[in-house]
């Protein structure tokens, strides 16, 4: 789903990002791409700052957690520095695509100097060209005015190319969502796999993990179990272009729209013959709640032309 939604996006773009989502395809397929991970001072059990009324243990424990991560970072990859995994990842697969282009020497030193298991992202890219490949053959890209070069080798992306592609990531992860849950306790979240009663958290090899705050919502790849469950792969969501996804409820069936809200109240625009009217839209698996926006009403409902009816006995549609 996140090769067909990059393709879609990519219509009209003068750069497209179809090789990027092959890269992160790939990526999140093979899995296990770094051996990097965040060191025991930094456990999700411990509080982020010292706060009133902490014990003296506990005020010891955070101070020493600030000080392991503060000696960490001076020494960190710089894609453990990005702001969550679809970055990350992103940057690897880029670098190592002109790393192995080079030589095989060169890829190997690009792996130790950047944490990375050579195998698995050996693996990663094999995927990523033979994705390439595929599309280029079967959906014959060329005849649809896109050209998708070969072998990949990827650039830094563009701000439009990243949020796009964000957006494609978000759409092909929307079954695994995760919610901040500060009830079930510090840096816990909950997800429709475990049920909304049990806590999962972020994996310490994610760059989610190191990242303050951390995102109140955000979509992972894969669950694993050690001492207690996390989530790898992890990517920060915009709680408000999620809502806007909820405007197109076939396209995104576990996004709720809601009803339509009184106040403010629903409106004709006469210049682009749209009615827009607010509502609270929910992620349907959790039944979360998203922030409240103003979306246009699709035509399929009887309450977009109730608005228009009213609009046109008010004097609002014609002169």
């Amino acid at each position: 789903k996140i090769l067909l939604d990059a393709i879609v996006a990519s219509e009209g773009m003068e750069d497209h990002i179809i090789g990027q989502a092959c890269a992160i395809v790939a990526a999140l397929s093979v899995g296990n791409l770094t051996c990097w991970e965040t060191g025991p001072g930094a456990a999700d059990d411990v509080a982020d700052e010292p706060s009133e009324g902490m014990s003296e243990l506990m005020r010891v424990q955070v101070e020493a957690r600030k000080r392991a991560l503060e000696a960490q970072r001076k020494e960190a990859p710089r894609w453990s520095l990005l702001r969550d995994d679809a970055e990350g990842l992103l940057w690897l697969m880029g670098g190592y695509s002109w790393a192995v282009q080079t030589s095989d020497l060169a890829a190997e030193q690009f792996c130790q100097a950047n944490r990375v298991n050579h195998r698995q992202i050996s693996e990663a890219h094999s995927l990523m060209q033979q994705l390439g490949e595929l599309l280029n053959r079967r959906l014959s890209l060329q005849s649809i005015g896109t050209r998708l070069d070969l072998p990949i080798r990827l650039k830094p992306p563009t701000p439009v190319q990243s949020q796009k592609l964000r957006e494609c990531i978000i759409s092909g992860l929307i079954d695994h969502i995760a919610v901040a849950s500060p009830d079930l306790g510090n840096n816990a979240y909950v997800c429709a796999d475990l049920g909304p009663e049990r806590a999962i958290f972020v994996h310490t090899s994610s760059n989610v993990f190191r990242r303050r705050p951390r995102p109140s919502i955000l979509a992972f790849n894969e669950i694993i179990s050690t001492l207690k469950p996390c989530m790898r792969d992890c990517i920060a969501v915009d709680q408000v272009a999620l809502a806007r996804r909820a405007g197109d409820g076939a396209a995104c069936p576990m996004l709720q729209m809601g009803e339509f809200l009184p106040v403010p109240a629903p409106r004709y625009l006469r210049e682009q013959d749209r009615v827009m009217a607010f509502c609270s839209p929910s992620y349907g698996p959790l039944a979360y709640k998203l922030p409240t926006i103003e979306l246009a009403v699709p035509a399929d409902m009887i309450f977009r032309y109730k608005v228009f009816a009213k609009a046109l006995l008010e004097g609002e549609v014609l002169d």
